[in-house]
């Protein structure tokens, strides 16, 4: 997966009353499934092999418990015994981080990416359609444009409040079809820093940061002190459900899991890597519908959605299913 990663460039010297702008770096997201037992050691063997020990600007990466839902034996997971080699975990990944995601309608991310970037998060940009039911904003209906940017980042869990106050606040989430917002839970992992442009300094701000995250042991001394005053919203909890499937196929099964009451989804453009001589003849061209939708609909979206094929090999679908503990968009009032 594409996408990028903003951070803010400094005003010119000459113009020392200018305001920072936001440029935005390319970045490449990867997934991949690993025996639980072996998670840790994977995830410090990327971070140790990408630099990202004591310097975490260099990207981010995080672990999280996923249930394996219809479709699973399209998803390999990588038993290998190799990994007993590798060295023990590293001290830089942090047992208290939760992830965030947010949709927005095409060109309104940077209002938001200020509130991140003006804290230690760095947040990962990527771009999809959207399908949604545009006129009726029942209960987890929501209405989201074709053309959409999706926000994720990882913050610590302490921090949650403020940032999901701060960014429903600024991107007028609680507005009709602005946007949706959810967490997700992270075992542990490594927070990604505001990569800053340019450093007069010796040290730049985020090489202090991270030094203090290695001597303190993880980033719970970057809590945010002004929680009493974040405001107040009604969240909702939901199911978190990623269809894997054939890329061009993704639109007709969103449409399968509407008509059994999934409120809208996301849809994003993935290529699938394998082993070389992978006898699996599944297309690497793939697609990720991510959804959230109310529990007691689960049963129905996935009977819907298999009725429609989307397990079987003419769309080669896969379902992730994991937690949303928190979500957020504009819910119309009950008549």
């Amino acid at each position: 997966m594409t996408g990028s990663l903003p951070k803010f460039v400094s005003a010119p010297f000459w113009n020392p009353f200018g305001k920072n702008s936001i440029a935005h770096d390319p970045a490449t997201g990867m997934m991949f499934l690993v025996d639980e037992k072996w998670e840790r050691t994977i995830c410090s063997y990327i971070c140790k092999e990408a630099k990202m020990e004591g310097n975490s600007n260099y990207g981010v990466i995080y672990s999280q418990k996923l249930e394996l839902g219809p479709g699973d034996s399209f998803w390999k997971v990588n038993s290998n015994e190799a990994w007993k080699t590798l060295p023990e975990g590293s001290s830089h990944l942090s047992d208290n981080l939760q992830g965030i995601s947010c949709i927005l309608q095409k060109g309104e991310s940077e209002n938001i990416c200020d509130i991140a970037l003006e804290s230690v998060a760095a947040p990962f940009i990527t771009y999809g359609s959207g399908s949604g039911l545009r006129d009726n904003l029942g209960l987890l209906r929501i209405t989201i444009p074709a053309e959409k940017e999706i926000l994720r980042f990882v913050v610590n869990r302490d921090e949650v409040p403020y940032f999901l106050s701060m960014m429903i606040k600024r991107g007028s989430l609680d507005q009709p079809g602005r946007g949706f917002i959810f967490t997700w839970p992270i075992s542990f992992g490594s927070s990604a820093l505001n990569p800053t442009a340019e450093s007069k300094s010796a040290a730049s701000t985020e090489q202090i940061i991270a030094a203090i995250d290695s001597l303190q042991g993880d980033i719970t001394w970057r809590k945010k002190v002004a929680f009493n005053s974040v405001q107040k919203y009604q969240f909702f909890e939901g199911v978190d459900l990623t269809l894997c499937c054939n890329e061009g196929s993704g639109r007709k099964l969103v449409t399968a899991a509407m008509d059994a009451g999934l409120g809208g989804a996301t849809v994003e453009q993935w290529k699938l890597l394998s082993p070389s001589g992978d006898p699996n003849q599944v297309s690497r061209a793939r697609e990720l519908c991510l959804m959230t939708l109310d529990p007691a609909k689960l049963d129905a979206v996935l009977g819907n959605m298999k009725s429609n094929q989307a397990f079987e090999s003419v769309y080669s679908g896969a379902i992730l299913q994991g937690k949303v503990p928190q979500a957020f968009t504009y819910l119309a009032k009950s008549s």
